[in-house]
C-alpha cells in the first residue's frame, strides 16, 4: 500500500541520514556546518576538539569568533566564494576557545539542506607541519648565514668537479668572481690534480676529510 510504501522510504532515510552521522563524527578532520549568515549550524567531535568547544555550545555560534585576525580576509573570500556556488581552499590561522592560535587547512563545500543553502567547512590542523617548516627555514637561513660570513673558504661541489655555490672568502682567496667560479672544473684549481681523487677517496672511505692538504 501506499502508507507501507512511505513507511520503507521513511525508514530508508532514517538509515541513510544515521550513516551519514557515524561517517560525520568519526572523521579525524574537524567537519563543520554553517549557515550562509556565518552561524554554526552543527560540527563533529574532531572540530569541538581542535576549538576546544562542547558540542551543545555549537549552535549559533559566530565564524568570526574562531578566525584569526591574520585570516578574516581569507573568511570574506571563502563565503563570497560559497556565495557563488564554488568550493573554496586556504591556508588559514585559527582560534580556539581559549585564544590559541593554530594553523589549519580549510576546504569549504556549498551544498543545500531541506532546501536551504549551507557550506561544509572541512579543518585540518596542520600546526605541526607549519612548526616543522619554520624550522627548517631558520636552519637554512642560519646555514646560509654562516656560509657566507665565514672568513674561510668555503664551497659546494659535486662529484663531478662542477661547483655549486661558493662563499665570497674563496672568492677573494682565488681571484674569482662567483660567476667565473661556477664555469669551472674545481679539479683546475688544484695545483696537483690527482689530490683531488685522493681526497675524494678519503671522503668515500671515511666519510669526511679533515685537515686535509
Amino acid at each position: 500500500t501506499d502508507i507501507d510504501e512511505r513507511k520503507r522510504s521513511e525508514e530508508a532515510i532514517r538509515i541513510r541520514e544515521l550513516q551519514y552521522r557515524q561517517v560525520f563524527d568519526a572523521s579525524v578532520d574537524g567537519l563543520l556546518v554553517v549557515r550562509p549568515d556565518g552561524t554554526f549550524k552543527d560540527g563533529n567531535p574532531a572540530f569541538c576538539r581542535m576549538h576546544g568547544i562542547e558540542h551543545s555550545e555549537l549552535d549559533g555560534l559566530s565564524s568570526e569568533q574562531f578566525v584569526h585576525p591574520d585570516s578574516l580576509g581569507k573568511l570574506k573570500e571563502c563565503f563570497a566564494a560559497v556565495d557563488a556556488g564554488s568550493t573554496y581552499h586556504c591556508e588559514a590561522k585559527g582560534l580556539r576557545k581559549n585564544g590559541e592560535s593554530f594553523d589549519c587547512e580549510v576546504d569549504i563545500t556549498p551544498f543545500s539542506q531541506a532546501g536551504k543553502k549551507n557550506a561544509l567547512v572541512t579543518l585540518r590542523d596542520i600546526s605541526k607541519r607549519k612548526q616543522a617548516e619554520r624550522g627548517q627555514q631558520e636552519s637554512e637561513h642560519k646555514y646560509q648565514s654562516l656560509f657566507d660570513n665565514s672568513v674561510a673558504g668555503v664551497a659546494i661541489t659535486r662529484v663531478s668537479g662542477q661547483l655549486v655555490e661558493a662563499n665570497e672568502a674563496l672568492c677573494d682567496i682565488l681571484g674569482y668572481s662567483l660567476e667565473e667560479l661556477v664555469q669551472l672544473d674545481i679539479g683546475t684549481l688544484y695545483a696537483q690534480p690527482d689530490k683531488r681523487d685522493e681526497y675524494f677517496e678519503i671522503l668515500v672511505r671515511d666519510g669526511a676529510a679533515n685537515d686535509y692538504q
